[in-house]
């Protein structure tokens, strides 16, 4: 797919063909980009290799943990997806949706599906697929012209967006606000949102909905906290939280990971995540952080994602993330990388950083206080999921 507008209108046909299996499964992948990422991408795929009936579309993780890997999802767990998400929302008809995000994985896919399953086309960001950066003007541009297709036809509008596009909208303070006020629908996904902005826009009357899923589950299954009806949301032996519904994938393309699919007992698909988390009795999800964050602290156990969760919940913090670099007498030691908001370096940067670290520590104790360093931005993969391994390599020169 090319990236800019150009994008929808070659997936579209293709994709509205593979859901209603009259036309051949699809791997979307990147016409452009570097030559290695979409290497990577294409071998996860595997777009030359035959597919199972039923399976409509092979899509690529993130790769923020390695390699990708290619996802085999059934016309009828997509379609199942966008159904769920419109009920959910209260307009069974569907949404307009402009389409903000990279095309080739699950936030941007969904916003396909869901408007051929509505039967509508979405507005494309003249930043979509990384055609240029994702600035306010190419929103408003996108918003306007949705706008205009809502006022022809009825459609109600909405919208699925990454936090870093959210916190560039919130800095352009109301006029940001104005635009994501003109959707119904404001999904933020990707990554977790910092706490100040969540609450910032929900202030300013933005239709914020915080959708938690991924590539396995067909894009967000959980929203604002609550499963999407069809699915369900329970926590496995060692706490990791698991999918069950039809929306959940038949498995990966090369067959890894087997232990983590399943069937539960009324016949549901199920999926076990990386992901820690609670259920409450009444259904209520919240996710905590991933397995694989828990880190040794001089004897204790620390959950990276925490100590970001704090720090997001301050009001001088843009954005941040939280690494664990190694450390020859603790074991691991935690360096946070934050995005200050405008204004909070009114005095020193010394003091903010000690100041957040104090933040933290007070919460989590001794072992929760990281190494706090300023940076300008968080590295994003091209889904707006935050680069992992370039937040180690920045842990590590500051560490240094």
């Amino acid at each position: 797919m090319p990236p800019g507008p150009d994008g929808p209108a070659v997936l579209l046909p293709a994709l509205r063909s593979a859901l209603t299996g009259t036309g051949p499964a699809i791997a979307p992948l990147p016409a452009a980009g570097p030559d290695e990422y979409r290497a990577r991408l294409r071998a996860g795929v595997r777009p030359d290799e035959s597919v199972a009936d039923g399976v409509a579309v092979v899509a690529a993780t993130s790769g923020s943990t390695g390699d990708p890997a290619g996802v085999l999802l059934p016309g009828s767990a997509l379609t199942a997806a966008a159904r769920a998400l419109a009920e959910r929302v209260g307009e069974p008809d569907g949404h307009r949706w402009v389409a903000a995000l990279p095309l080739h994985h699950a936030g941007g896919l969904m916003v396909a599906v869901r408007s051929v399953v509505a039967g509508t086309t979405p507005i494309a960001l003249a930043s979509l697929g990384g055609a240029r950066p994702f600035t306010v003007a190419a929103f408003a541009a996108a918003t306007e012209a949705a706008v205009a297709c809502s006022r022809a036809d009825g459609r109600p509008l909405a919208v699925s967006l990454v936090p870093a596009m959210l916190a560039t909208l919130d800095a352009a303070g109301a006029a940001g606000w104005d635009l994501l006020c003109a959707f119904d629908v404001v999904l933020v996904g990707g990554a977790a949102a910092p706490r100040a902005l969540v609450d910032r826009l929900l202030f300013a009357g933005v239709p914020l909905c915080r959708s938690y899923g991924m590539t396995e589950t067909c894009g967000g299954v959980v929203l604002d906290g609550w499963a999407l009806p069809g699915s369900r949301v329970e926590t496995s032996a060692d706490g990791r939280l698991r999918v069950c519904g039809p929306q959940v994938a038949l498995g990966y393309r090369d067959g890894r990971a087997a232990g983590r699919w399943g069937i539960a007992d009324d016949g549901r698909r199920c999926f076990t995540t990386d992901d820690l988390g609670t259920v409450s009795p009444e259904g209520l999800v919240q996710v905590l952080g991933r397995a694989d964050d828990v880190v040794q602290i001089g004897g204790a156990s620390v959950a990276l994602g925490a100590v970001a969760e704090v720090l997001r919940g301050d009001p001088r913090v843009g954005a941040a993330e939280v690494v664990a670099v190694p450390d020859d007498r603790l074991g691991s030691r935690l360096v946070a990388l934050v995005v200050p908001t405008r204004g909070a370096c009114s005095s020193s940067d010394r003091t903010l950083v000690e100041e957040l670290a104090d933040v933290a520590g007070a919460r989590l104790g001794r072992a929760g206080r990281p190494a706090v360093r300023l940076v300008p931005r968080i590295p994003l993969l091209a889904s707006g999921k935050p680069d992992r391994a370039a937040l180690l390599d920045l842990a590590r020169a500051a560490a240094g």
